[in-house]
């Protein structure tokens, strides 16, 4: 199984190069078949952010990985860290041999963070390590000319660049940022729906049922089971429940009947009170 270290999904076939003209689609379907492995020659993508870098950088080193070959994915401040920690622990010559030994090591955003001295040296020392012998695959999105922000050492820079870009391909990305564009163009979209369906966009909250809980009426009244009777002379109105600055009314013919009382429906209050029963008492029964 080709091995693959670090190196995220992204697939050659997902790329689009429609959303970007400045990458020849057949120049990269030419890397893609590993004749530049085979030579050990580098590769630089250079690019703004979100122009496609990473996403070449990491299909072109899937498909590197699934030929064969031993492909290593790092960030570079990563591998910077990796070093000092390395060289501080005199762990540094195996280090950099480990880095050495695969066929293609991918370096992405490089030049996104300044490096100091120290950390440029080590960097230094394993693109001397791989030079000419194994290839170098890097991201950046500086032009040659803003790498002195990243390598403080002018002479220094001079030399990192020469190793990345003797006999190798160089592959500018545009200024032109995709993710950009395609936000800008959902934005847009669901701008467009709210002009079209505007009731599908609206504020307001759409009343719950049952098992969402209460419904508010236009009213303002909530739901609220009715009388089961359905009787016409019902005092409850069904499905609606009585607001609270309303005085309570009178029970229906069922509500009597759940009281012991089968006459005819009370005319007014005295009628319908229960007898021995407190005016709390009462207050509280009929306060439905």
């Amino acid at each position: 199984m080709p091995s693959a270290s670090g190196i995220r999904d992204k697939a050659l076939r997902k790329f689009d190069f429609d959303a970007n003209p400045n990458i020849d689609a057949a120049m990269i379907h030419t890397l893609a078949k590993c004749e530049w492995i085979k030579k050990g020659l580098p590769l630089c993508l250079i690019g703004d952010s979100g122009t496609g870098k990473s996403h070449l950088l990491i299909a072109l080193g899937t498909e590197d990985a699934m030929a064969g070959y031993r492909v290593k994915y790092v960030l570079a401040t990563k591998l910077v860290n990796e070093l000092v920690e390395a060289a501080d622990e005199k762990q540094l010559t195996k280090t950099i041999a480990r880095y050495g030994r695969v066929d293609l090591l991918c370096i992405d955003e490089l030049g996104y963070m300044e490096l100091d001295r120290r950390g440029a040296e080590l960097l230094f020392q394993v693109l001397t390590e791989r030079e000419e012998k194994n290839s170098v695959a890097i991201a950046s999105n500086e032009s040659f000319f803003g790498w002195t922000k990243t390598f403080t050492d002018p002479r220094l820079c001079a030399a990192i660049v020469d190793r990345l870009t003797f006999g190798g391909n160089i592959i500018e990305t545009g200024t032109d940022s995709y993710r950009l564009a395609t936000t800008r163009a959902r934005a847009e979209q669901q701008a467009a729906g709210r002009d079209h369906f505007p009731e599908r966009f609206s504020a307001a909250p759409r009343p719950r049922g049952r098992k969402g809980g209460p419904a508010v009426r236009p009213d303002g009244r909530t739901r609220r089971r009715g009388c089961r009777s359905r009787s016409p002379g019902c005092a409850r109105l069904p499905g609606l429940r009585r607001p609270r600055h309303e005085p309570a009314r009178p029970p229906c013919s069922c509500r009597r009947a759940r009281l012991g009382e089968l006459h005819a429906a009370p005319q007014s209050e005295e009628d319908w009170r229960v007898p021995g029963s407190s005016a709390a008492t009462r207050s509280r029964r009929t306060d439905w």
